[in-house]
């Protein structure tokens, strides 16, 4: 049997670095083994104006904290409904001072 995992909410947005790309309405993640499918309706965005933010590392943002990041070219929007993989963010790794050389 596989563990499939599987979350909702009300709003979220789709951001790049600080920018708002859409607001985002109802919203579900489901998925297994580290591949999860996040599907929102579009409240307002404008998407289909500009390819250059949507060619750039997209992130899922919830009112409560959760992000995530939205895999490259799997962004898919179909009237006012968004569908894409996304993954959890990885820490960032941070280097020993041992590592570091003069």
């Amino acid at each position: 049997m596989q563990n499939v995992f599987s979350i909702k909410g009300l709003s979220a947005e789709l951001k790049w670095s600080y920018h708002l790309v859409a607001s985002l309405g109802a919203w579900s993640v489901s998925g297994a083994h580290g591949a999860f499918t996040f599907t929102a309706s579009i409240v307002a965005s404008d998407l289909t104006q500009d390819d250059f933010r949507l060619s750039q590392r997209l992130e899922v943002v919830t009112p409560n904290g959760w992000r995530w990041i939205v895999e490259p070219d799997t962004l898919q929007i179909a009237g006012a409904t968004l569908t894409a993989l996304i993954r959890t963010q990885q820490e960032p790794t941070h280097a020993a001072l041992s590592d570091c050389h003069p």
